[in-house]
């Protein structure tokens, strides 16, 4: 028996635009995909029409703690920090499982130096020691806080704190001043943090620069310049 003829459905005509091809798209097609995808020579292009601006790229703290400097910078201050929470009067911390973070603590003082660890050391001493005065009027408050949370205090210590967390002597000050509760301490507080914001704002610039410099110093970047 023959098969009986079938007739398919007529098909519209595709618009002019939209043709189809074998492996050829059309050209409304290809004008989109170039518009989402432009091309590498396009996209510098267009990348130019930023030039005179500056591009900071951020990267993970990981690659700053690896460098040799951070490291050694790190690994000097641990006694060093020690022996400042033994002598400093009125100091009530004894940093312990905070020490292993030093080195990631160090990675901006490397970096501001060039990576001269005399420097760096000395930087990050004195920034540790102002951790210590935060930390010992802090303490307190933190313990009673892990308390309430239920957190064991171990009999032979008197209090805890985090020396990590709170290794920000800046903020600290501004911690302090809303704890007196004094309502001209807090806009002292408030007032001088606009100011020096604005004051950055408007050096923003030659900020930088100094800080950039003092990062290269020594280098042939610096001398060529």
């Amino acid at each position: 028996m023959r098969p009986t003829p079938t007739r398919s459905a007529a098909r519209a005509p595709l618009p002019t635009d939209c043709a189809e091809s074998p492996g050829r798209a059309g050209p409304r097609a290809r004008r989109e995909r170039s518009r989402r995808h432009p091309p590498p020579g396009r996209r510098a292009q267009k990348s130019n029409k930023d030039k005179g601006r500056k591009w900071y790229l951020g990267v993970n703290p990981a690659v700053g703690v690896g460098e040799t400097a951070t490291l050694t910078t790190g690994l000097l201050c641990i006694p060093l920090l020690l022996a400042v929470a033994f002598t400093l009067p009125g100091n009530q911390v004894l940093p312990m499982v905070d020490l292993i973070t030093l080195p990631s603590m160090s990675i901006v003082f490397a970096c501001t130096s060039n990576g001269n660890i005399l420097k760096s050391t000395i930087m990050a001493i004195v920034w540790f020691t102002l951790v210590l005065f935060v930390c010992s009027f802090v303490g307190p408050y933190y313990t009673e806080v892990a308390k309430g949370v239920g957190v064991e205090i171990p009999s032979n210590a008197l209090m805890i704190c985090s020396y990590v967390i709170l290794a920000k002597p800046v903020l600290g000050a501004m911690f302090f001043a809303f704890l007196s509760g004094n309502p001209l301490i807090i806009a002292a507080v408030v007032a001088l943090y606009f100011v020096l914001y604005f004051l950055f704002r408007k050096n923003k610039d030659a900020v930088q620069d100094f800080i950039e410099r003092q990062a290269l110093m020594g280098s042939e970047d610096v001398e060529a310049a």
